[in-house]
């Protein structure tokens, strides 16, 4: 029990959310695989008062009822919509070993945009994508 309090290690969501906010423009588009991913990542992004457009992929935050909703090859079109006409789009991508599995989501913005940055941060991984 000592082991995990004197060891563990968090999540760096409030690190993620720092480097986001220093780079994020008012017209990108976050996105969130598995959409619980959002919560953690909202709570410290929140509080540099930045007003960016945020999504999930699959579905936004319990719009199919599912905490964990995994992404599937009928939910590209939505994500296409989503991406379309955006000059840069964030990728917030956490657990997606579960929630992505086949790596549709970064396959899908591939297709249309470069990818720019790509950081890794303890639980998580920040992608920024732009314009060819």
């Amino acid at each position: 029990m000592h082991q995990y309090y004197t060891g563990f290690v968090k999540e760096e969501w409030d690190v993620a959310a720092a480097y986001v906010a220093d780079r994020v423009e008012e017209e990108d588009l976050l996105l969130f695989n598995g959409t619980w991913v959002q919560i953690p990542f909202d709570y410290y992004f929140r509080r540099y008062d930045l007003r960016v457009a945020e999504h999930g992929a699959p579905v936004d935050l319990f719009d199919r009822g599912v905490l964990e909703p995994k992404m599937a090859a009928s939910d590209l079109p939505r994500l296409h919509d989503l991406i379309s006409g955006r000059e840069r789009v964030w990728l917030v991508y956490s657990h997606n070993w579960y929630t992505d599995p086949e790596n549709l989501i970064p396959s899908a913005l591939a297709q249309e945009l470069r990818l720019l940055d790509r950081r890794q941060f303890n639980g998580l991984e920040v992608r920024l994508y732009g314009i060819r």
